[in-house]
């Protein structure tokens, strides 16, 4: 059977103007292996047919070990394909999370002081001297706040009249 048999075939069994021996005989040529690439989209839609068909007890040659194959052909892919998804997410996260740990190792990174005039940017001589920097801004801070109590409390006062 030729191409433009088959084609007209189909176009026929899709109108449902086809009898049972035509439909056999389309059966049979998508069972085959020669099938032109614009008609073997219909290929796994007759074999369902065919199987359909050969379950209502007419007679069918065609092999049910194809659908068979197609199917585990599918969850072969569905299967490797969950693999796939799910290394990709874990690659991404392991990325995200080693990327947002390597920024937060050094928070003084790109920061600077100057000495003598020159611009050190080394983050092991720069964090100590920010933290040193730190205490002493807290230390003046409370020390602000105990003279403030005590001027409160006109304590202060007395000692600089006494």
């Amino acid at each position: 059977m030729d191409e433009n048999q088959i084609t007209e075939l189909v176009s026929r069994f899709f109108e449902g103007r086809t009898n049972k021996a035509e439909e056999r005989e389309i059966y049979e040529y998508f069972a085959a292996g020669a099938v032109p690439d614009k008609l073997r989209v219909y290929r796994p839609l007759f074999a369902d047919f065919a199987a359909l068909d050969s379950v209502s007890g007419q007679e069918n040659e065609l092999p049910k070990q194809e659908n068979t194959e197609q199917r585990q052909a599918k969850k072969r892919l569905w299967f490797t394909s969950g693999i796939a998804a799910s290394v990709a997410v874990l690659l991404g996260l392991g990325i995200y999370f080693h990327t947002a740990s390597a920024t937060s190792e050094n928070p003084y990174e790109g920061s600077y002081i100057i000495r003598n005039g020159k611009k050190i940017t080394d983050p092991k001589i720069v964090g100590p001297e920010i933290e040193k920097t730190l205490f002493v801004v807290a230390m003046d801070r409370e020390m602000s706040e105990r003279v403030a109590e005590r001027i409160e409390k006109q304590e202060l006062i007395l000692d600089i009249n006494n």
